[in-house]
């Protein structure tokens, strides 16, 4: 790897480098959540899967009480959401700190992609 890449970004250097070696992300809760934010937030799925391949828990809040799956629906980041539930496994049902779901903050905000998936997502986990 390049010494300039890390430098560019040293949050995805490291990422790469752990992978490389087999290891882990060495860190987790708020620290892996907010980290795991970021990136949906900043639209980088390369770190947001890289972390996840690292065994980074999707399902821990961050400082506001949402999950990483919550800060995409919110961003109306649909190919981000599919990746956290799809390659993360990231709980569709876990509440914010307000009582809401992914689900119902999709609903709530009409997003109808985001949350036609998720109910997609509760509906074959029911059966």
């Amino acid at each position: 790897m390049k010494q300039s890449t890390i430098r560019k970004n040293s949050r995805d250097g490291i990422i790469e480098i752990l992978l490389e070696f087999g290891g882990s992300l060495g860190m987790e809760g708020f620290l892996v959540s907010s980290h795991l934010s970021q990136g949906v937030c900043d639209g980088d799925l390369v770190q947001v899967s890289r972390m996840i391949r690292a065994g980074a828990n999707l399902n821990v809040p961050d400082y506001s009480g949402m999950t990483p799956l919550h800060v995409a629906v919110l961003s109306g980041n649909l190919p981000a959401v599919q990746l956290l539930v799809n390659e993360g496994a990231a709980k569709v049902d876990y509440k914010d700190t307000l009582g809401f779901t992914p689900y119902e903050e999709a609903v709530r905000l009409k997003n109808q992609p985001i949350a036609d998936f998720l109910r997609a997502i509760t509906e074959k986990a029911i059966s």
